[in-house]
């Protein structure tokens, strides 16, 4: 009688119970072992195969560093053309912000680029400055009169607080536009001055960042909500022994609060970028550790990239409009004290 029929009969006693499930369990783990034996050669294949990737992507890292540090190379095309437009919307910048006694520095790859590369990281495509938030302030009154001014109107424009792809972008950017397309731009970010460090800084700016973003989804006036910010964080206006990123700074650019010592950014020191030179922060070793980690002289193995270039050199034609709006922000430069 088979087990089942004896299960349907109603007959079973132990023995059987125990010899059934015995050749069950024999039977489940000879294919258990099989399977287990099968898997532990793929992943010993795998960690094979990983190895050899690893090895090819450091040769791939060591010949980035090779090229990008110890050669001298130049952008063509569109990024040349991007690249050489940034620095005229900067200069432009750095001529409103003397005029109005605004303090600003380079900062995240602009910084970066001029530490490493003397001028641009070379895939780069904008510029990143920083100033203090009474001085970002100060810069968002009188930008308009100054776009105005130089007959920049239609071409500079300087959007702040939009929602781009579900993301809140908070901070001011200043930018070229042209038949719809943006040429080039220079971020501006806030940086507060903060009175006292709360002891779960990381967790209470993260959640005062969040709420700072939900207020903006909902529609709510940046000033009030920015007023919770600066009670939530203990931040001032006025300096103080540490500086803090500003919360309306994207979650892109700063994972941290990124506590920097003042001390460690001003005064504030000249910086060869290009054939120009730039503030940047007087510790910039230091400042640059923050952001990237100790390695920031090197290529990393990871690279982030923006996609405007790309979708520039689709275009038609695109070499003339940028020379109408390179001629267009020189003759500004050039004519911006008269």
């Amino acid at each position: 009688m088979s087990f089942r029929d004896k299960l349907k009969g109603k007959v079973l006693d132990s023995s059987d119970m125990y010899n059934h499930y015995k050749n069950e369990s024999e039977i489940m783990s000879a294919e258990l072992a099989e399977e287990i034996k099968k898997l532990k050669k793929e992943v010993k294949s795998l960690k094979k195969k990983q190895k050899k990737t690893d090895k090819t992507l450091k040769s791939y890292n060591r010949l980035f560093n090779k090229l990008y540090l110890d050669y001298e190379l130049t952008p063509k095309g569109a990024l040349k053309y991007t690249q050489n437009l940034c620095l005229e919307l900067i200069d432009f910048i750095e001529k409103v912000c003397k005029k109005h006694d605004i303090t600003f520095w380079l900062d995240c790859g602009s910084a970066l680029g001029a530490k490493r590369h003397g001028g641009y990281v070379p895939w780069d495509d904008d510029m990143d400055i920083s100033m203090p938030r009474r001085d970002y302030m100060k810069f968002k009154e009188v930008i308009n009169d100054e776009i105005k001014r130089c007959n920049l109107e239609g071409i500079v424009g300087h959007p702040e607080c939009r929602i781009f792809n579900n993301r809140v972008i908070g901070f001011v950017t200043v930018s070229v536009k042209f038949s719809r397309n943006i040429f080039g731009a220079v971020d501006i970010f806030p940086m507060d001055y903060i009175s006292e460090i709360p002891e779960d800084i990381e967790e209470t700016y993260a959640t005062t960042r969040d709420a700072f973003n939900d207020d903006i989804f909902a529609g709510k006036d940046k000033t009030e909500s920015m007023k919770k910010v600066y009670k939530s964080l203990n931040l001032s206006l006025d300096k103080t022994e540490y500086m803090i990123i500003g919360v309306d700074t994207p979650k892109g650019k700063v994972n941290s609060p990124r506590i920097t010592e003042t001390e460690r950014v001003f005064p504030l020191m000249q910086m060869k970028f290009a054939d120009r030179n730039y503030p940047c922060p007087n510790d910039l070793d230091h400042y640059l550790t923050q952001i990237y980690g100790e390695d920031f002289k090197k290529i990393p193995q990871r690279l982030n990239f923006h996609n405007r270039v790309d979708k520039l050199k689709e275009r038609e034609g695109f070499e003339e409009e940028f020379e109408k709006c390179l001629k267009l922000l020189k003759k500004a430069n050039e004519n911006f004290e008269k």
